[in-house]
């Protein structure tokens, strides 16, 4: 075989090698592609069901700040289509603060978030809806590293939360009206005996201030003799011998005089544990009662005195109408 023979033989294994390698490495390569994209695809599928399936709203904006997509669960939130959320008919509505103030649009969660450069979390929305509705959300916003220049904002439907807590700042004001104006002493006093809250009504009977009542407990100005039926009253109670109770006792006045007080004594106990938390203590003064009960055993003790006074004096006057009669008879006689 001639040098250029074999030359050419040796050129044409060579290539016929490099050919197999780069066969073998486009097919490698192949594989890869393939094996990424039906991963990505399956990433994709998870992550569209994720989207649809959170029981909150989510929308993704591009770099204009422009709803690209949107689950269903906004749409639901929002009262109004998907097409129209796109459409950015939403915008027309008015938005509030939790106060009752105007929102404007530069204090929009997503648009701070643009602006700022950062993530803004939890602010509470009102939404007042075409039918004068009023819708609460809590918004956060934040950047999307997945869109270049993306954000996703995430939407909370909060009306019921915000619906009770105005019921419960409308009962707990109720409450402290009926609290604060009672003519009756109201307290809420601990297992232990210490005040917790007094109305003004209390304060009234017992001459102390609010708080010097706090400071104390029941039984610090509690007359001594009575004591003992504070602590077996609210024992009886606490053990579950008796589910309230109703006792007179006498209360020192800041100035030094006795008041007499009528107490109805209720304990609130947890609802889950049934751990006592509190004692409602109503307070009547009934000194002015006491005082008149007082007098009119002074009252009835004097006319006993004085209907044992005449009845002894009846019967000696019958005694000496008696011995007068004997006499006028004997000196009849002679």
């Amino acid at each position: 075989m001639a040098d250029d023979d074999i030359k050419i033989k040796s050129n044409l294994e060579k290539e016929i090698k490099n050919l197999k390698i780069e066969a073998g490495l486009n097919k490698n390569a192949y594989f890869q592609l393939e094996k990424t994209s039906k991963e990505l695809a399956e990433s994709e599928a998870k992550w569209h069901h994720l989207f649809e399936v959170l029981p909150v709203g989510v929308s993704i904006l591009n770099e204009k700040r422009e709803i690209i997509e949107t689950n269903e669960r906004l749409s639901e939130i929002l009262g109004i289509s998907t097409a129209d959320i796109m459409k950015g008919t939403y915008q027309n509505r008015k938005y509030i603060h939790s106060d009752g103030s105007p929102m404007l649009p530069e204090e929009f969660p997503s648009n701070m978030a643009v602006l700022e450069q950062r993530i803004v979390r939890n602010k509470e929305i009102g939404i007042i809806k075409e039918d004068g509705s009023l819708l609460w959300t809590n918004v956060t916003a934040a950047p999307l590293s997945l869109i270049r220049g993306g954000w996703v904002v995430i939407t909370t439907d909060i009306t019921e939360r915000k619906e009770n807590e105005k019921k419960i700042e409308e009962s707990t004001k109720k409450f402290k009206n009926i609290f604060d104006y009672s003519t009756v002493g109201v307290s809420l006093v601990c297992p232990k005996g210490k005040w917790l809250e007094v109305n003004n009504a209390l304060c009234k009977i017992t001459g102390l201030s609010r708080e010097e009542m706090l400071k104390n407990e029941f039984n610090d100005i509690t007359y001594e003799e009575d004591k003992e039926l504070s602590i077996e009253t609210s024992k009886k109670i606490l053990s579950g011998e008796i589910d309230h109770g109703i006792i007179e006792k006498r209360y020192i006045h800041k100035d030094g005089h006795i008041v007499w007080v009528n107490l109805s004594i209720a304990l609130v106990r947890d609802k889950n544990t049934n751990e006592p938390l509190y004692f409602v203590v109503h307070t009547e003064d009934i000194t002015a009662r006491k005082n008149a009960e007082e007098q009119l055993v002074v009252k009835i003790k004097e006319l006993e005195t004085m209907n044992t006074f005449m009845v002894d004096r009846e019967l000696r006057i019958i005694e000496l109408k008696t011995q007068i009669k004997e006499l006028k008879e004997k000196i009849g006689e002679k």
